[in-house]
């Protein structure tokens, strides 16, 4: 079966074989070494190593390669079209105390989300009783006690719900207001490079190498513009069922406890 490819990022490895992870109606993830590219018929889930194809159905894999401008599976084919740069600059000025006050309201308890740890932290919510409220006592716990960026992400990569947890699209909404800023994140690189979750690792290696996903990149672009900051941030939320949710409270986070006068590794 031949596809095409509408959308596609430009951090996808372009050399060796890949190897089926995990396949669902959403996606099918291959891994390229440490990387892994997902193909999936939802634009929403447009990311720098991923692949959005024309059609509902996508045919089962089980393993996938590069070949020119063709990502080829042992079951389908997919022509490529020109890939999207998903990057933003680094070491921006940008107003961001008031981007931080645009983001505050949209910060809200929501079910299995890090944002009502992040207010459970704060003191202005009580968590909720079973494993769910065990969870947000954990994360609430992170919060309070990482003195630093490595700190926070040993104790943030797979804290939570979902696919990927929680805790690490967090992690991403952080990782985009430090590069943003322009902030040492050596230490942050060399947590994740050792994280076994291959879909997980990547999106956060991305991130670090300065790439996210559409929406991430509009929010962080808007910020960097001072225009639109909320309207984006409203549409991140939107984006899975906590995902979205997750990664703007990490935006927020780092907002919040952002410290020009500080050491960038020390932090948080």
């Amino acid at each position: 079966m031949r596809l095409s490819s509408s959308f596609h990022g430009s951090r996808a490895p372009r050399s060796g074989i890949g190897v089926l992870l995990h396949q669902d109606k959403q996606a099918s993830h291959f891994l390229f070494g440490d990387r892994t590219v997902t193909v999936s018929p939802n634009k929403g889930m447009l990311t720098p190593s991923s692949i959005v194809v024309d059609t509902d159905d996508l045919p089962k894999a089980s393993i996938g390669r590069f070949q020119e401008d063709t990502f080829q599976t042992d079951s389908y084919s997919i022509k490529l079209q020109r890939p999207i740069d998903l990057s933003l600059p680094r070491g921006m000025k940008f107003d961001v105390r008031s981007c931080e006050k645009a983001i505050r309201p949209l910060v809200q308890s929501r079910d299995r989300s890090i944002s009502t740890a992040l207010l459970v932290n704060q003191g202005k919510v009580n968590p909720p009783s079973g494993q769910e409220g065990f969870m947000l006592k954990r994360q609430a716990s992170v919060l309070a006690e990482s003195k630093c960026l490595k700190e926070l992400a040993n104790g943030m990569l797979g804290l939570g719900y979902g696919l990927p947890p929680s805790g690490d699209d967090f992690l991403v909404g952080v990782v985009l207001v430090k590069n943003l800023l322009g902030e040492n994140l050596t230490s942050v690189q060399e947590v994740v490079s050792r994280y076994p979750n291959h879909f997980s690792r990547t999106m956060l290696l991305d991130a670090l190498d300065g790439h996210y996903s559409a929406h991430v990149g509009a929010l962080g672009a808007a910020m960097v513009l001072g225009t639109n900051v909320e309207r984006h941030a409203n549409s991140l939320i939107g984006v899975g069922q906590s995902s979205g949710s997750d990664t703007l409270a990490g935006i927020w986070h780092a907002l919040s406890t952002a410290d020009f006068g500080g050491s960038a590794e020390n932090t948080v």
